[in-house]
């Protein structure tokens, strides 16, 4: 698909959507997460202060993953990426080892 977007210069169709010519957003669309299930668990955090991602691109990717057929949680801890991360360590270890020993993934209702 990336082929067929040829010799053209991004920034002539990435500044307004209606320029986007078709062949591009679908080369966006198929390299989209959440476009296939899979039955692969997921943990998805994102700091409520990440940078300079927001929250809500997660919030969107979730809702995505909602419709399909992914087994999901979903964790927004409280503060910056660091601080998150560092804070949440310990259970990503623990939830990691769970998936290894076959225990079943928790999940997060959707929305």
């Amino acid at each position: 698909m990336v082929a067929d977007l040829g010799s053209e210069d991004p920034s002539t169709y990435l500044t307004d959507t209606a320029t986007v010519p078709p062949v591009f957003a679908d080369v966006l669309e198929a390299n989209s997460p959440g476009n296939e299930g899979s039955d692969v668990p997921i943990l998805l955090l994102h700091a409520e202060d990440a940078e300079p991602i927001p929250q809500l691109v997660s919030d969107l990717l979730f809702a995505r993953m909602c419709a399909g057929t992914y087994t999901v949680e979903y964790r927004k801890p409280a503060g910056s990426a660091e601080a998150a991360n560092h804070a949440n360590e310990p259970y990503v270890l623990d939830w990691m080892s769970d998936r290894i020993a076959g225990e079943p993934a928790p999940t997060t209702p959707c929305p």
